[in-house]
């Protein structure tokens, strides 16, 4: 992190994995999409942190709140 001028509250951040904080500091959700494999992590797993639920309940509502759309079989 050093070596990319990471001051100490963006490392900070890092450390934690604090997505909503990394968002609110103005990180781009795309950037952060693109460092999961090194953050060890998924987009499903990053909304369901965020929202404080487990994975598998966060993918219950999504797919409910997608139901009626044409993608949805």
């Amino acid at each position: 992190m050093d070596r990319f001028g990471l001051n100490d509250q963006e490392k900070e951040m890092v450390r934690n994995r604090a997505f909503t904080k990394m968002m609110e500091y103005g990180a781009c959700t795309v950037a952060i999409g693109k460092a999961n494999g090194a953050f060890k992590t998924s987009l499903m797993e990053r909304g369901a942190s965020e929202l404080g639920m487990t994975v598998d309940e966060f993918v219950r509502i999504r797919k409910e709140a997608n139901k009626g759309y044409i993608w949805q079989s």
